[in-house]
């Protein structure tokens, strides 16, 4: 036995298998929670490739809708009208195969569908109101099934779907939406004049057209602060080759204006329009597209949709002395203007059954008819969207003459001739175009207020041959009113204006006027006047070239020579 004190206790070396046995749980446990966190970012990697491929999807399918071209139809693609809902059990299958975005789904099958709704400017809520009706009904069936709406002043909102399955075979959706407007990209790039009500748009402040001689404002609104229309002096464009000088088209605007004081207008509406005569050539015809017309739809100036024909003739062209001048713009006109026979819907040429061209004669200089080789045509233009489209053909439904001072003091028409004419537009109007209409004899309702007829004008007889200026002369002023085509949906527009209207009377008439396509244009300098029987009347034009001062429009002199 030792003694207690001797007895001493060496101190342990190395682990117990207890502390290795719970380093190696605890070892385990972190790599076990390595595993799963690697696994996790694995799926979350994946979760977040497809869940941006979705996305990609669905922005590129709103990408792609919100670059139509074209309002109604499939031009280049997707038109406005066509932006219809696709229901899910319609939907788009995206797989692999599919590299429209992307390039590869990464073994991904997504499913692509939309949801659309419309919204038009309601005129009597001041509002965009939700369209119940089909998404790609036409402007006339919008009017007709709600007068108070305004086709054209409207959006889409469109809302994308893309579904896919997760690794668990669990579905996931993403969705985007965004409003789409009537407007294309490409239209809302330029410039819009045409007035669109209710959408913000720049205020255009011009100087009074009416402060211009020869602008005769017709008004159109009722009352203090009324809105006018009026034509500008149809200006030419002329281009020079060698030592002749060509009128290749003439040009003038009609606006829609308020007056806001110190002789300044603002605008609401102005539709530039451009008139050429061009020579066509059958053999000429490009490779299109060829379009049918722009026409007043009671709001506005319509895209033009492309047609279902190939071009049928183009501009007619030369060389050396054969070269022909003419207007660029003599492209579109040669290929447009065409109404081939079964050809549906609005017409270059409306009130013909057949559309017929024509040509000089070489021989015997009269027009013969023309069904191929070359021909003229003349066309009107106006500029839609920011692009020149050939319109529908107008129509002249009077032209006269109105009275200028003795003495051929002035070009301009009397202040009274002026107030007369206005009178007599607002009155002609409400007479043939105010239901039951029918036709009305314009010179004859031109002379109940006293404007001259042209075989007429007053001038002092001569005591001997006169020379002028002097108290025998007048210089001529001649006036043209047009008014276009009236199709079905702006007889809609029309007709419903007049269900709401508040006027009475003849008085009505200005609750169409916004709605009618008229203007009354300066026609003295596009004319060349002279005398059927010179020991008469003798008459001069005034202008040693085409087209004078603006603001003193004139071109022609007639005098007395004997009683």
């Amino acid at each position: 036995m030792f003694p207690t004190e001797n007895v001493r206790m060496r101190a342990g070396h190395g682990f117990s298998l207890i502390e290795v046995l719970i380093a190696v749980v605890v070892l385990s446990i972190g790599l076990l929670a390595l595993g799963a966190l690697q696994t996790s970012l694995v799926r979350s990697s994946a979760e977040t490739k497809a869940r941006s491929g979705a996305l990609a999807l669905a922005e590129d399918e709103l990408e792609r809708v919100r670059a139509f071209t074209a309002r109604v139809g499939t031009v280049d693609g997707e038109s406005y009208s066509t932006l219809v809902p696709i229901t899910e059990a319609n939907a788009q299958v995206i797989a692999d195969a599919d590299s429209a975005v992307g390039g590869s789904r990464g073994g991904v099958e997504y499913r692509r569908w939309r949801d659309v709704q419309r919204y038009i400017w309601n005129s009597s809520t001041n509002r965009f109101d939700a369209w119940t009706g089909a998404m790609n009904a036409t402007d006339q069936a919008v009017v007709q099934a709600n007068g108070n709406l305004v086709p054209g002043v409207e959006f889409k909102v469109a809302t994308v779907f893309v579904s896919w399955q997760d690794a668990q075979q669990g579905t996931r959706r993403v969705r985007v939406s965004d409003s789409i407007s009537a407007i294309s990209p490409s239209e809302s790039a330029k410039v819009r004049d045409a007035r669109r009500g209710g959408v913000r748009r720049p205020e255009v402040l011009i100087r009074d057209p009416s402060l211009e001689g020869g602008v005769i404002p017709i008004a159109i609104d009722s009352g203090d602060g009324a809105r006018e229309t009026a034509a500008t002096n149809p200006r030419p464009e002329i281009v020079s080759q060698g030592n002749r000088s060509t009128v290749v088209e003439t040009r003038f605007d009609v606006l829609t204006f308020s007056d806001v004081g110190s002789q300044l207008s603002q605008v609401q509406r102005r539709v530039e329009t451009a008139i050429v005569g061009c020579t066509c050539d059958t053999a000429a015809a490009g490779t299109g597209p060829a379009r049918r017309p722009t026409y007043w739809n009671g709001t506005r100036y319509t895209a033009p949709p492309v047609a279902s024909y190939t071009p049928i003739a183009g501009a007619a062209t030369g060389n050396g002395q054969n070269a022909i001048t003419q207007s660029t713009l003599c492209e579109a006109c040669c290929r447009d203007h065409h109404d081939p026979s079964g050809e549906t819907g609005p017409k270059f040429d409306p009130l013909r059954s057949s559309h017929v061209h024509h040509r000089i004669d070489a021989a015997t200089g009269e027009l013969v008819a023309a069904s191929s080789g070359r021909y003229l045509e003349s066309c009107r233009l106006i500029r839609v969207d920011g692009v020149w489209s050939v319109a529908a053909d107008m129509f002249s439904e009077h032209l006269g003459l109105l009275a200028t001072a003795d003495d051929a003091q002035s070009p301009l028409p009397a202040q009274t001739a002026q107030e007369n004419y206005e009178d007599f537009v607002i009155d002609y109007l409400a007479q043939s175009r105010l239901p039951p209409g029918g036709t009305v004899d314009a010179d004859a309702v031109a002379a109940s207020f006293g404007l001259d007829e042209p075989s007429s004008i007053e001038i002092e007889k001569p005591a001997a041959s006169p020379a002028c200026p002097g108290p025998h002369c007048r210089f001529l002023h001649s006036r043209g009113m047009y008014i276009d085509y009236l199709e079905s949906d702006a007889q809609s527009r029309i007709t419903s204006a007049l269900s709401g209207c508040q006027e009475t009377g003849s008085d009505r008439v200005f609750c169409i006027l916004p709605y009618l396509p008229f203007t009354t244009i300066n026609t003295t300098e596009l004319a060349r006047w002279s005398t059927r029987d010179s020991s008469v009347v003798e008459v001069s034009n005034t202008l040693s070239q085409i087209f004078g001062d603006p603001n003193d429009p004139k071109a022609g002199v007639v005098n007395s020579v004997t009683a």
